[in-house]
């Protein structure tokens, strides 16, 4: 068994149709993570990512067979790019280490085996390796400079395709909580509780983008329909998206966190 020391930790070199892969324990294991969090984040960014390219899936007859890990499910494996894109997320200064200690010691060890060149013998083999060198480095510049471009111009067709029905605004809204609540990621996190707490976050974003306290407005709300003769009932029932709703600020705020969130969570209203 192969093993690699990554920020102390140690993990089995892995390696399918001549690349270097890795498992989210993996990931979860060098970057001091709970276990689920590299899962976690696969799954919010999966649909920008390519199978085949970024991930590659194996049955469980593979998984044991390759690689002995047993995996009823299936198995994901995440390739270098993948690794990078389920990292964005991680940002903390150790994570920035432990990412490039692994692209460097782990995914780019394998390649860089068979370019070691036999010890130069003159400066003009010198000279050869280091332009070869810097057009390699270029190239992966090139090639990531083209990925980013690729990702982005995704996330805008996903974004563009979530459609707001201002017409029936109020509906809209809930019927948008309801899809994200049925999220697989928010089911994993939230359970049960999965509706009151979308919608409880939600909340906490707008007020956190517009500098604004829901309860206090709510409150006054209140008051003014209570000065204006209301119903109790109607004052009972009164509540945050009715502030929202009556502020132009604040419900375009609102609608642009549900919009975002459909994208985060692939659930495309």
């Amino acid at each position: 068994m192969n093993e690699l020391q990554i920020n102390n930790q140690s993990i089995e070199i892995k390696e399918l149709k001549g690349q270097r892969v890795i498992t989210f324990k993996d990931i979860d294991t060098v970057h001091g993570r709970t276990s689920g969090t590299a899962k976690r984040n696969f799954y919010k960014n999966k649909i920008f990512m390519i199978e085949g390219e970024d991930y590659i899936v194996r049955n469980s007859y593979q998984a044991r067979n390759e690689f002995g890990i047993n995996a009823p499910n299936g198995l994901i494996l995440i390739t270098e790019s993948g690794y990078l894109m389920i990292a964005k997320s991680l940002t903390d200064d150790l994570a920035w280490q432990v990412q490039r200690e692994l692209v460097k010691n782990y995914f780019k060890a394998k390649e860089q085996l068979p370019k070691v060149p036999v010890a130069p013998m003159s400066m003009e083999d010198i000279m050869i390796y280091s332009l070869q060198e810097m057009k390699n480095v270029k190239l992966q510049l090139e090639t990531q400079e083209k990925a980013i471009e690729q990702t982005n111009s995704k996330i805008k067709d996903i974004q563009d395709a979530v459609v707001v029905d201002t017409q029936n605004w109020r509906k809209w809204i809930n019927e948008s909580i309801k899809k994200l609540a049925q999220s697989e990621i928010i089911i994993e996190e939230f359970g049960d509780l999965r509706y009151q707490k979308v919608r409880v976050n939600t909340y906490k974003e707008l007020e956190s983008r517009a500098s604004c306290d829901l309860k206090v407005r709510l409150k006054n709300l209140k008051e003014r329909l209570e000065k204006a003769g209301a119903k109790k009932n109607t004052i009972k029932d009164t509540g945050n998206l009715d502030v929202i709703e009556q502020d132009k600020k604040l419900k375009e705020i609102y609608t642009a966190i549900i919009k975002d969130m459909l994208v985060k969570y692939q659930n495309i209203a």
